[in-house]
């Protein structure tokens, strides 16, 4: 009888410690992160869809080695969950691994909200946003890339998955 007892209250505490498998629908707040695991694992094609978001960068077509430029993203056409949440990347390649824009020779200077992150997370009660990085540009000289991602919930999403999309 005793150690059904102790069988038992392993497994309630086993059970109390995990956390639930909801994809973080307040979000993890701004970071430095890889796409691929976003602090949630959206990046798991079974665990997300294609996103009907646009997504635009803007910049200028010519940044000169180690100087600072803006990087401007703007998302549309998403339908977001009742929170108004989407977190939004800066990304060096889509490759899901080692994509922070500093493994390609860029340097965050600043994020939209103040900080130095590729990912950050927006509010947008319009389902629109427009936000802005200011970078350094790579001190190797030649032609250079930078996408955006862009991770949110939706307002009917019986499955739990995150919508995904890229540019």
């Amino acid at each position: 009888m005793k150690s059904r007892i102790i069988v038992v209250s392993i497994i309630l505490t086993l059970l109390l410690a995990t956390s639930s498998g909801v994809a973080n629908p307040g979000g993890k707040g701004d970071s430095n992160r890889d796409f691929t695991c976003g602090g949630s694992c959206h990046g798991d094609p079974s665990l997300s869809s294609p996103s009907p978001a646009e997504i635009q960068i803007d910049m200028k077509s010519t940044a000169f080695s180690g100087t600072a430029t803006e990087v401007s993203i703007s998302v549309s056409g998403m339908e977001l969950s009742n929170n108004d949440l989407i977190g939004i990347f800066l990304l060096g390649s889509k490759n899901g691994n080692n994509d922070h824009p500093e493994d390609y020779g860029w340097q965050i200077i600043q994020d939209p909200n103040g900080g130095t992150s590729n990912y950050v997370e927006i509010v947008s009660s319009e389902n629109t946003v427009t936000v802005s990085w200011v970078l350094l540009a790579p001190m190797e000289e030649g032609q250079k890339e930078i996408f955006a991602s862009i991770q949110h919930g939706s307002m009917y999403n019986h499955d739990n998955k995150a919508f995904i999309g890229e540019t």
